[in-house]
């Protein structure tokens, strides 16, 4: 048998031309980098370095969001039935700093500081009222036979624009003074069980739904909540 092979002349040729090709797709990149070495490795280092960078930050913003989280506060309105007191109390993991605030009483928005920037007394004067009239006046009028009218006495606080609630820490914003408290416990012993339950829970009630808006932030500035509730008409204070 002869050793020559069984392709054709055409068929020879296109098999060298193949591998032919194959060599200059090969050869062509190869010659690039030897050429151009240096400055592929110069590129190359660049872009390393700039991907490096572009994390080392990405870490370190995540890293600063996860530990604001760590530190957000959360302040949330209470109801104490033992001392008849209400109360904004701060039971998030951080300080809180109230930026802005708003009464909302007889469906007028009070804000704290007059149009001058200053805080405002008549704008204190209201709130001190809206407050009485809310938890005292308007739930606890007792009307009980034999006994005389009583003066309750009661003490506040008006929240303003930059205090700050510690972390735990609860402001009052009324409560009935420690002078009337007995007398006041007395009036509400002499009531009905049933009655006084819900005097009680209307008191209760109203403290979960006072309408106060409220803007705070964490100690940082970079968490921020805002909480403006509906009033009792429907109306919500909301802030410019």
């Amino acid at each position: 048998m002869s050793g020559r092979s069984n392709d054709s002349p055409r068929e020879a040729e296109w098999a060298r031309r193949g591998v032919s090709g194959m060599w200059i797709w090969v050869k062509r990149p190869t010659a690039f980098v030897a050429r151009n070495g240096n400055s592929i490795i110069a590129v190359s280092s660049v872009l390393i370095a700039c991907l490096s960078l572009y994390f080392t930050i990405q870490a370190q913003n995540d890293d600063r969001a996860y530990k604001e989280l760590l530190i957000k506060p959360s302040l949330s309105r209470q109801a104490h039935s033992v001392d008849f007191s209400v109360v904004i109390a701060n039971v998030g993991l951080g300080p809180a700093q109230i930026k802005d605030i708003l009464y909302q009483f007889g469906g007028e928005c009070i804000s704290m500081v007059d149009a001058n920037g200053e805080l405002s007394r008549a704008s204190y004067d209201k709130v001190i009222d809206g407050l009485n009239t809310r938890f005292l006046n308007d739930i606890f009028s007792f009307g009980i036979p034999n006994t005389a009218p009583t003066a309750i006495t009661t003490r506040n606080h008006v929240l303003f624009p930059e205090e700050i609630i510690g972390v735990g820490k609860e402001v009052v914003l009324f409560r009935v003074d420690d002078s009337s408290l007995e007398m006041f416990r007395t009036k509400m012993k002499a009531l009905d069980v049933k009655l006084t339950q819900s005097l009680i829970d209307q008191f209760t009630a109203r403290a979960l739904t006072l309408p106060i808006s409220i803007k705070y932030c964490s100690m940082s500035g970079k968490y921020c909540e805002i909480n403006e509730p509906e009033g009792e008409t429907g109306k919500r204070c909301r802030f410019k």
